[in-house]
């Protein structure tokens, strides 16, 4: 009888690169792009119409938050997380996070239920659609900072194939 090794377990497990953060302006979505690009590059397995997917949601995530902010957004900054992990059936999960700290006035004025019943059509009006359509899973929360400070998250996920893939067969 011949023995063949098993699959491995992928080496890159769970991982959360390290947050970055971007001042309020669109010019900083460029950067936030090439970053982003550079991150995804050391996920095994993530072939580029992957990559194209999640830096497409990533430049309408950063697009809309950073929209929502601006102009009164003086010196606010829009963070951006992503992190690689495995559910317990082994499939790799990433997930893409925007957030600010910042609510529109629009949202603000709104008592707490009527303004979370609201998020969601206000976020699906501003080009969500996109992220919709290329992620496995998103959504909107809001977030409190700190300092007190109120904002938002928006996040995606996208699931990827398993990088060690049928390779190994019996004989």
């Amino acid at each position: 009888m011949t023995v063949l090794p098993r699959p491995r377990r992928p080496i890159d497990l769970d991982r959360r690169w390290k947050r970055r953060g971007y001042p309020a302006s669109m010019a900083a979505i460029r950067r936030a792009r090439a970053d982003l690009r550079a991150d995804l590059s050391r996920i095994s397995g993530a072939d580029e119409d992957l990559v194209a997917a999640v830096v497409l949601c990533a430049s309408e995530m950063l697009a809309n938050t950073m929209g929502r902010i601006l102009p009164d957004g003086d010196g606010a900054e829009v963070m951006r997380t992503l992190v690689l992990r495995h559910d317990p059936g082994g499939r790799r999960v990433l997930r893409l996070s925007v957030a600010d700290r910042w609510i529109p006035d629009a949202l603000a004025c709104v008592s707490a239920p009527e303004a979370v019943e609201a998020w969601p059509e206000v976020a699906l009006g501003q080009r969500l659609v996109l992220i919709d359509h290329f992620s496995a899973r998103w959504g909107t929360r809001r977030a409190g900072g700190p300092g007190g400070e109120r904002g938002s998250v928006i996040w995606a996920e996208f699931d990827l194939a398993p990088p060690w893939g049928p390779r190994w067969v019996a004989a």
